[in-house]
């Protein structure tokens, strides 16, 4: 649960992950959504700020659908590890358009 005013999901993940290194956090940001839509991770939809109020992870009634919940629940303590490496990949491949050198594209579901 966020209780904190201009603070998100996004913000307490990034905090706990790169300030406390709670690795089982991962901010989700577009980097992070982008590398699992196209890894075809989850079926999933982002973090709702509203329910994030209201609800920690474990009991939020929109969980079995949220990429933190998701990422939480499935990748554990290589939840953060996971976003980090994402984010690294998006800008020094994806964002650079270098699909022809990157090593994972047989995984890769964008159209480029």
């Amino acid at each position: 649960m966020v209780n904190c005013r201009y603070c998100g999901p996004k913000v307490a993940d990034a905090f706990l992950l790169f300030g406390m290194a709670e690795t089982t956090s991962a901010p989700v940001d577009r980097h992070f959504i982008s590398m699992a839509r196209k890894l075809e991770l989850w079926d999933f939809r982002q973090p709702i700020l509203r329910m994030c109020r209201k609800n920690d992870c474990h009991s939020c009634p929109a969980n079995k659908k949220c990429i933190r919940w998701l990422s939480f629940d499935q990748l554990g303590k290589l939840a953060g590890w996971i976003q980090t490496a994402f984010y690294l990949h998006e800008k020094l491949y994806c964002s650079r358009k270098l699909c022809q050198s990157c090593l994972i594209r047989s995984e890769c579901n964008a159209k480029s």
